[in-house]
């Protein structure tokens, strides 16, 4: 019995696109306010390409959204090294850039207001290749979209792309929120894809 998931191929012959390899969800998570500023998601060898999907994510705005890679049965996180290009919009157009390298991405650059302590609501995807590959680096490309408290709220956008610093198979993504003294919350969905 074929899936509702139905693509036909170039010869026009239809195909279940669940039985032949689509994304299937691995995990979804939700963490609640008030538990952590890190949220930790283990990331299974069994596939090669992933997509992470976060919803309704809250950040203290004065703060930013930190993404580290990890490797090892019980994680190392890169924390140098990231190479990174792209660039964040907000407001009138006005944007800020991410070029060369870092010590993690950051899905919220550029956006600091002083006291401003709102927490505002992001939603990003995030693509991963290469996550099962030791003899390259890991590759992602980000989107994220949020809105930040000024008045009235202005809505704003993050598109980047980036590799990690080293070839190791990537076990686990670390997403911390660079404030010590809120938490990190919202729902992280990790799909597979073959």
């Amino acid at each position: 019995t074929a899936s509702q998931n139905i693509a036909y191929d170039g010869s026009g012959v239809p195909v279940d696109v669940a039985a032949a390899g689509g994304p299937s969800i691995i995990s979804t998570t939700t963490q609640a306010d008030g538990v952590a500023r890190d949220i930790e998601l283990a990331i299974p060898t069994t596939y090669d390409s992933f997509k992470i999907i976060g919803r309704d994510i809250h950040v203290e705005h004065v703060y930013a959204l930190w993404l580290y890679l990890g490797y090892g049965g019980t994680p190392t996180y890169w924390t140098s090294g990231y190479e990174l290009q792209g660039n964040t919009l907000y407001g009138a157009l006005t944007g800020s850039n991410q070029d060369g390298y870092g010590s993690y991405f950051n899905l919220s650059p550029g956006l600091a207001v002083a006291g401003d302590t709102a927490r505002d609501q992001m939603y990003f995807e995030i693509m991963c290749y290469d996550f099962n590959n030791a003899t390259a680096p890991a590759m992602v490309h980000i989107q994220a979209y949020y809105m930040y408290d000024t008045s009235p709220d202005v809505p704003a956008s993050s598109l980047f792309w980036g590799s990690a610093p080293g070839n190791e198979v990537i076990t686990s993504l670390k997403f911390h929120q660079s404030s010590a003294t809120t938490s990190l919350y919202g729902t992280w969905q990790i799909q597979g894809i073959v």
